[in-house]
């Protein structure tokens, strides 16, 4: 029977003290998560009756009320009730918490991060402008047109735009990242760019120098100013009256940090710019060929770890210094176009049709400069694939170093970013160098995924009957009743078992299809082809964590078979914080009888269990 999940609210509602009780509302894979202002109106007994409702769970003050897989039907119940702050699935699902508790990270993940997340929306610009660079130059010489026409003079102030004022698009990205003002980032790199100021000489305020520095181009200096503007306006929104903060905390924070970046941070960002151009430039030049080999073997792991973002400032760097990227960008070419290859390839082999269709649309997307489709839906589930698009990365790579292959303008790596391989001198050299190139790493990235799926090389996902059930990793299994959560414990869901976890790749326990993915990574569910339906649940409350510590591996809707990487776990970062005791369920029997053996120590892969009629 389908549950009415508008009465549901409202049952909530009345026994929970009403919307104005409720500070935000979040949901992870099974629950209702709300933060309570008045806990006495809140009615636990009355609510844990509501037909619908399975369980409710009160931890470090969040009222948890089970509901089930299908949860986010009810949360969009909620959504529509005026005067309730949604935080969203789980990725957002602490946002609103009043407290702030910050979440822990390495220093190196949060810069990765925070550099990434810059670049990412100002990319799309950068994408346009730098290509058109390459379209001026077919223009002026395949097409006649000529440098003093108006048609030259746009297209021109087009592509020169993007780059001159770089600053102000960083600006506004990187003040948003940081939870600031972002119109005020916008306007401190206007400021940068203003004609007196940019590439000004003899400045000083109140007394003191100025350096000399052209900002138009340049990345790092901005990003420092930002990150000082937003000290400083977070400081002054918490200490200036409310009645004041329109007028005085801009006003300040402008104040404030235009001389600070002007005299020290602006400076200090240009030289290491500067620095930072010279050195990777002098390592391509030491070894051209294995440098950008290097590039186009690891940029399947760098999209991976969303770390292939975070190479843009490298890029910009070298544009502004050298006047091309041998390096970066370009390696990164043959790298995604041999993903395509090898995504490609590995719907060939596929049986499956939906894994077919997976595929080749993340083949072609890579063939377009878009990886990340095929680095998590193709290559890292499946491993031979991910083993072939490096091998043909290595090798486009090594080419293109060895024959001194550039990128002109900034642009998305792959068939796409042709014209930006382009000498603007009208030499052609360089534009076939790329064109073959791409091929090879196609052609390496597709034949060596075929060698190796074909053979069955490198596949060593476990091979067993669509019965059985394995484990997830190596661990310790305990009894489910050992779980501390009720939910669990308590068998409110369904049975099963518990994994005291020893290492940190979460794979599918059963032969079936990835039904339920969150993205966050914290669970899945599979359902097997005899639709029997099973939950992994990985820690306790993982669900505050926002994905943070969960890499995914696998995609939602794929064909998994036992022992199929599914979730990539941190570990030594979670366990720090949370009950990281994983939890699989089966959550629908489907009349079928599901057993569960052993306990104590086991192995990855080792058999936990098995369904019969």
């Amino acid at each position: 029977m389908a549950k009415d999940y508008v009465k549901i609210t409202k049952s909530i509602l009345k026994n929970c003290g009403g919307a104005e009780n409720i500070v935000s509302v979040s949901h992870c894979m099974t629950r209702l998560r709300l933060q309570i202002r008045d806990e006495s109106k809140f009615d636990t007994d009355s609510i844990k009756k509501i037909p619908g409702v399975l369980n409710v769970v009160v931890q470090n003050g969040e009222y948890q009320i089970v509901i089930g897989q299908d949860v986010p039907n009810l949360y969009a119940e909620f959504q529509k009730i005026d005067g309730i702050k949604g935080g969203g699935s789980v990725e957002d699902a602490n946002s609103l918490k009043e407290d702030g508790k910050k979440q822990k990270g390495s220093i190196a993940n949060a810069v990765m991060s925070f550099i990434g997340g810059t670049f990412s929306p100002v990319i799309p610009i950068l994408i346009a402008g730098g290509l058109t660079g390459a379209v001026l130059t077919l223009l002026t010489n395949f097409f006649g047109v000529t440098k003093d026409s108006g048609t030259y003079t746009i297209i021109y102030a087009i592509n020169q735009a993007t780059f001159y004022f770089l600053p102000v698009f960083i600006g506004f990205s990187a003040a948003t990242r940081l939870k600031s003002n972002g119109y005020l980032g916008a306007f401190l790199g206007a400021i940068l760019l203003y004609s007196t100021i940019n590439n000004g000489q003899g400045l000083s305020f109140l007394g003191l120098p100025v350096a000399q520095v052209a900002y138009n181009s340049t990345v790092f200096p901005i990003i420092l100013g930002v990150l000082f503007m937003s000290v400083i306006y977070k400081l002054l929104q918490k200490y200036i009256p409310v009645v004041l903060r329109t007028i005085f905390v801009p006003l300040l924070t402008i104040l404030i940090t235009v001389p600070i970046t002007l005299i020290i941070l602006g400076p200090i960002g240009n030289t290491v710019g500067t620095w930072l151009a010279y050195g990777v430039y002098s390592m391509y030049e030491t070894a051209p060929a294995i440098a950008v080999m290097i590039v186009g073997i690891t940029t399947p792991l760098m999209v991976f770890f969303g770390m292939n973002n975070a190479t843009y400032p490298i890029c910009f760097a070298l544009l502004a210094q050298v006047g091309s990227d041998p390096l970066i960008v370009t390696g990164m070419t043959p790298a995604n176009v041999a993903v395509g290859g090898a995504c490609l390839a590995a719907a060939l082999i596929s049986k499956e049709l939906n894994e077919k269709s997976v595929s080749i649309s993340a083949g072609v997307t890579a063939l377009c400069g878009i990886t990340e489709p095929g680095v998590y839906g193709v290559l890292f589930p499946k491993k031979y694939p991910l083993i072939g698009a490096m091998i043909g990365g290595g090798i486009g790579g090594f080419i293109a170093g060895f024959f001194g292959m550039t990128q002109y303008v900034i642009s998305t790596p792959g068939f796409m970013s042709i014209p930006a391989y382009i000498n603007p001198n009208g030499t052609s050299n360089n534009l076939i160098i790329s064109l073959i190139v791409m091929v090879i790493a196609l052609a390496a990235g597709f034949g060596f995924t075929y060698l190796f799926g074909k053979k069955g090389l490198l596949n060593k996902s476990k091979n067993c009957s669509d019965n059985e059930i394995i484990a997830i990793a190596d661990a310790e299994q305990i009894p489910i009743e050992e779980v501390k959560d009720d939910m669990f414990a308590q068998k409110v869901m369904g049975d099963g078992v518990a994994f005291k976890l020893e290492q940190g790749m979460i794979c599918s326990p059963v032969n079936g299809t990835l039904s339920v993915l969150y993205p966050t990574g914290h669970a899945f569910g599979i359902t097997m082809d005899n639709n029997v339906e099973l939950l992994c649940h990985i820690g306790i409350n993982t669900v505050n964590s926002k994905g943070k510590g969960f890499k995914i591996i696998s995609k939602q809707g794929n064909i998994v078979k036992a022992g199929d990487p599914i979730v990539q776990v941190d570990l030594k970062t979670l366990e720090k914080e949370y009950d990281m005791t994983t939890m699989l369920i089966v959550t629908n029997t489907n009349e079928k009888k599901v057993v569960f053996n052993n306990q104590g120590k086991i192995k990855k892969g080792q058999n936990i269990g098995s369904v019969s009629q």
